[in-house]
């Protein structure tokens, strides 16, 4: 044994080292350096990039409707505000790949954009770059989610309501949509000579995408009335008539439609904390989904993986 370790020992401290395999090192670590990384530029992301997301884990695609102005925006940055705090519902901030476009749209609601109110960066109207991107994680059940949500401008959905062949053109994605919320902004719904036209074309843009054939009865159909802090004190008979009325004009459409009420970025705050109604929302989107029966499956094919298929309708492909 003792003539074994000398032999080691004498190896050990010998100068003749084996350059072949330090060579192969030295060009092992030139090729790992020479490597391509490619990083999120944490923008909002186009449907091709949202198969990263879907391919890896359970996604929810949130889609969030209205006109010009009603608040769409400060919805979906005032919840990811809201995660900078605190845990929210339950859930907490696990991630996002669209870090640089929460912040964007969330700057004009801080203190340091020297804005006299909050407000919301008015979005793009380019359809295509959209989508923003939460990651959240539930400690009672430690299990991951992800939430999609389509940010589009407002003059995107007024310019094609009742124009089906457009919409079908445009919004390819809305067949995969879990959730369409439609936003009536609360400051128009307050305004008896503004009311009836907000909802009329808040009713006029749902039907649109259901007779397009990108939402429907497995789609839950929500209507949000934004800037609820600026609603009088009588508003409680009008939203309960406007509630009846778009459940007379859905109820054959949809399985299921919910009504809230959110104050995102309340002017003066006081009866109304900042993101209002917002941890509601966020619930009901968390929820599993209570499968919706005698409703008729489409056709897929069957070579082609669940996430593949996904991602094959995110791109407008019919799969026939």
């Amino acid at each position: 044994m003792d003539n074994i370790n000398e032999e080691k020992i004498e190896d050990i401290l010998s100068d003749e080292i084996d350059l072949e395999d330090s060579d192969s090192t030295e060009e092992s670590n030139s090729e790992s350096s020479d490597a391509i990384y490619y990083l999120n530029s944490g923008e909002a992301l186009n449907s091709k990039e949202t198969y990263e997301i879907t391919a890896r884990e359970k996604t929810k695609l949130v889609v969030l409707a209205g006109l010009a102005g009603s608040g769409k925006t400060t919805i979906e940055t005032s919840l990811y505000q809201m995660f900078q705090k605190k845990t929210v519902g339950g859930f907490y901030f696990a991630g996002s790949n669209t870090i640089q476009g929460y912040e964007q749209r969330a700057f004009f609601t801080r203190t340091k954009s020297r804005g006299t109110t909050p407000t919301t960066q008015r979005t793009s109207l380019e359809i295509g770059r959209s989508f923003l991107h939460l990651r959240l994680w539930e400690r009672e059940t430690d299990e991951f989610c992800n939430l999609l949500f389509a940010d589009l401008s407002g003059e995107a959905f007024e310019t094609h309501i009742g124009r089906v062949d457009e919409v079908k053109q445009d919004f390819p994605f809305m067949d995969r949509a879990d959730y369409f919320v439609g936003v009536l902004d609360g400051e128009m719904i307050n305004n008896k000579r503004k009311r009836n036209g907000a909802v009329a074309a808040m009713i006029e843009l749902a039907r649109t995408f259901y007779d397009a054939e990108l939402v429907g009865r497995g789609c839950v159909l929500q209507i949000v009335f934004s800037k609820c802090d600026v609603f009088s004190d009588d508003i409680e008979t009008i939203l309960k008539k406007v509630e009846q009325r778009i459940c007379e004009q859905f109820k054959n459409m949809f399985l299921n439609i919910q009504f809230y009420r959110v104050a995102a970025m309340p002017e003066f705050v006081g009866k109304f904390e900042v993101g209002y109604g917002i941890e509601g929302l966020l619930k009901s989107w968390m929820k599993k989904k209570e499968e919706v029966k005698g409703e008729e499956k489409t056709e897929i094919d069957k070579s082609l993986s669940e996430f593949d298929s996904l991602f094959y309708k995110l791109l407008g492909g019919t799969n026939e």
